[in-house]
This record gives C-alpha cells, structure tokens and sequence, in this order.
C-alpha cells in the first residue's frame, strides 16, 4: 500500500485488482481511522492453503511461480504430498532469464491453469501480474511472496495471533535487520 503511494503502476494494480486481502493490522487501523470497519486481517498463508484446497475440490489446474530452483523443487513436492489429488500442472522458479519469458509464457498457457501462484517479493509479484495477465484467457492470480519458501521449508509460517499483532514481521529480523528501518514507512502511513 505504501509503495503504491509513489508508484502508479502499482497503485493501477491494487485499484484494478478483482480482490485485495488485507494482511496487515496497520491497513485495520488506518480504516477504522477513515471509520470504515474490517472484520479481521488474513493470515496470508492459511488464505492460501484454503485456496489450494478449494482449487483441489474443484478440480482445477494450479501453476506456482516463485522462489529458486531448489526451494519451488521442494515446495511442488510438499505440496503434492499435502494436497492428494491436486492438480499442479506446472512450476518454474522466479531466477529465470529475462530472455526464457516468452517461452515460460507460452508453456503456463498450454498448462491453462486456473491459479497462479506467483511467489516474488514485493512489488516485483505485483508488477508482474499487472503486465502479464493479459496474457491469458482465464485464471486467477495471485501474489503469494514468501509462500513457497515457507512450504518449501527455509521460513516459518506465522500464527494467527502474530498475523493480527503485526508482528509477524518481526520473525525475519534476525536474518534480515533491514527490516527494522520499514519503521520509517509506517510513521509516513500515519501522516498520510
């Protein structure tokens, strides 16, 4: 939301989004600020097992997109293990060469998957979606960051109560102390 602010492009992709999923406490505050009220914040991880299952239910193709080729290696394997029956058509890791794109194109359009799962970091994720999605035919899409390295075991997935707290965050500081200076965003959202 805070890049968003200083990046049209981005901000032309949340407007124009089918759906956007509230993951942090700080977009609650702000609305309740507005007095507009939002029920809860989702854990974006659970958010996204739902969605595979549902997907799974329906029968429908799932393509992942994201992280190296080692991490989505192991994610597609746990997730095979942990959904029976789901239909994952494709995956590819995110380190490709910008010159392999048509081609990654070409094959998730034969796939002609129902979800895409594109694991990318912010807004990289959202960019991507914003200038490929047309494209396809059909298909949803759907930014999941750091999802694949979680499923594929290198991060942990955060609880429900961190999620609300908006310190799950903090579960990455040791090995990323950057994030600290994300301080500097949220006093700016304040002002804004």
């Amino acid at each position: 939301l805070m890049k968003s602010q200083f990046n049209k492009e981005l901000s032309n992709f949340i407007n124009n989004a089918s759906l956007v999923i509230p993951i942090s406490p700080g977009i609650k505050i702000g609305l309740k600020f507005l007095n507009r009220k939002l029920e809860k914040v989702y854990n974006y991880f659970n958010f996204i097992i739902n969605l595979l299952i549902t997907f799974t239910d329906k029968k429908e193709f799932i393509y992942i997109l994201g992280g190296n080729k080692s991490i989505i290696e192991k994610a597609e394997r746990n997730i095979r293990d942990s959904f029976p029956g789901i239909r994952l058509v494709g995956r590819f890791n995110i380190d490709y060469k910008k010159d392999f794109e048509k081609d990654l194109i070409t094959a998730i359009q034969k796939a002609s998957p129902s979800l895409i799962l594109i694991g990318k970091k912010s807004p990289s994720q959202e960019k991507w979606i914003w200038k490929k999605e047309h494209n396809f035919k059909k298909g949803v899409f759907l930014g999941v960051k750091d999802f694949f390295e979680i499923v594929g075991g290198k991060k942990k997935s955060p609880t429900d109560e961190m999620v609300q707290s908006g310190f799950h965050r903090l579960i990455n500081l040791p090995k990323n102390p950057f994030i600290f200076f994300r301080i500097f965003y949220y006093i700016l959202y304040v002002f804004l």
